[in-house]
């Protein structure tokens, strides 16, 4: 995976995991440390009937992000307090994650699109 940046003018291998966050951003007294649990990717394609039968990919970008999840009654992800029988209130069986398409971060829960920010 190839990560660039037009603004800045760079390119690099690869990804990254997360970021060290300095005390001015998070008003702590320490750094803190936030990792990425998700990928967003963008597929680019070309789509020529002339010229051959479907489409071809040209490109893709992958964006790494964080989706603040939700636990319910207002619980928190904490050290040993997540197990595999934990409910997310962002990603259920029933209600099926849906992203705000405006920023592709934001989840909705189910068809009729309750925030769940």
């Amino acid at each position: 995976v190839l990560m660039r940046s037009k603004e800045l003018n760079y390119a690099v291998r690869g990804y990254p995991v997360g970021f060290k966050a300095p005390p001015s951003y998070t008003g702590l007294k320490e750094d803190e440390y936030f990792l990425y649990n998700h990928l967003k990717f963008t597929i680019s394609y070309r789509e020529d009937p002339s010229d051959f039968e479907g489409v071809r990919i040209i490109g893709f970008d992958v964006h790494p992000v964080s989706i603040e999840h939700k636990l319910p009654d207002g619980d928190e992800f904490r050290a040993g307090s997540v197990s595999r029988t934990t409910e997310v209130l962002t990603c259920d069986e029933e209600n099926e994650p849906v992203n705000d398409p405006s920023t592709y971060l934001t989840l909705r829960a189910g068809a009729t699109g309750e925030d769940v920010e």
